[in-house]
């Protein structure tokens, strides 16, 4: 049961790819991919869901950790991020995640995108689901989000 319950909410997570097509950046880039260094801003819970935001960070965690990029540690100052992408010659990308709750029960997801430091507006990712919790749909929502921006940024998957 509960790996139908799993295939479910999957499928009304894939069902809604057409909500999660990005605003911005749609197009994959091509040629050279410089390596990506990625901060990860405290997720806003629109929801009021008790313990969604850790949740959702687990799950943006999670889903980044699955292509080639590196995540920049809590608390680094401009100065040091700047540092780093230099001696990388990487892209610094800060990501910051909003969920909230729409009628009907569904959660939306919204992926805004900016350069880091500097935090101008890259792109803008969005993902729908519904028919479960907001718990349940957290993780999925997610793994389409940072898809639609690993594609169109064209990052390389981890191999396992």
């Amino acid at each position: 049961m509960r790996l139908e319950r799993w295939l479910l909410l999957a499928g009304v997570v894939l069902a809604a790819g057409a909500l999660a097509a990005p605003k911005r950046g749609a197009v994959p880039k091509r040629g050279a991919v410089k390596p990506a260094y990625v901060s990860v801003a405290p997720v806003v819970d629109r929801s009021a869901t008790a313990g969604l935001p850790d949740e959702a960070r687990r799950a943006l965690d999670a889903e980044l950790g699955r292509w080639v990029v590196s995540i920049a540690p809590a608390g680094e100052t401009p100065s040091q991020a700047d540092a780093v992408l230099r001696a990388r010659s990487a892209v610094g990308l800060e990501l910051a995640l909003t969920i909230g709750l729409a009628e009907g029960g569904r959660v939306d997801a919204s992926l805004l995108v900016s350069t880091y430091p500097g935090r101008a507006l890259v792109g803008d990712y969005k993902a729908s689901g519904a028919g479960a919790s907001p718990h349940e749909l957290v993780a999925p929502l997610a793994a389409r989000l940072v898809t639609d921006l690993a594609t169109s940024e064209g990052w390389a998957r981890r191999t396992p």
